[in-house]
């Protein structure tokens, strides 16, 4: 999640610290800000890793269902991040002219389908954007 553009460009930015007040300083725990500590981290280092240590032993001050060392799932901890509430102003979606929040920007895509016509070879092309995609994974070598 660290190197997602949309993340990445608004923790760079500073967009959650300068959004901040005194009020918010009062706050336990701000799982955005120690993400925005986290990516600025990672960008600005020249380190090969970093360890998050900062947002793993405070995952359960985001959430009781939290655990580290324990699968996740990203939506739901993002969720409680408040991303769905970061406008990006503008849809990563070149062909939707909607707004869109800062989670469809790391999780949402867009599908294109086309369709052609058997008879007039008429092609009827669609975009559908989405936030979950299943894929079907055939054996690969690569794939235990």
């Amino acid at each position: 999640m660290t190197h997602t553009a949309p993340l990445a460009n608004f923790c760079l930015d500073r967009g959650h610290s300068r959004r901040l007040d005194s009020a918010a300083a009062t706050v336990a725990y701000d799982a955005l800000l120690a993400v925005e500590r986290h990516v600025t981290d990672a960008f600005g280092s020249s380190q090969s890793s970093l360890s998050p240590i900062d947002i793993v032993t405070n995952l359960t001050k985001m959430g009781p269902h939290f655990a580290a060392s324990v699968q996740q799932d990203l939506r739901s901890l993002t969720a409680n991040m408040h991303l769905a509430d970061l406008s990006m102003g503008v849809s990563p979606h070149p062909r939707t002219q909607q707004h869109t929040n800062m989670l469809d920007g790391i999780f949402g895509g867009l599908l294109r389908s086309r369709v052609r016509c058997g008879l007039c070879l008429t092609d009827s092309v669609r975009y559908d954007t989405f936030l979950d995609l299943s894929l079907e994974v055939h054996r690969s070598a690569s794939v235990s």
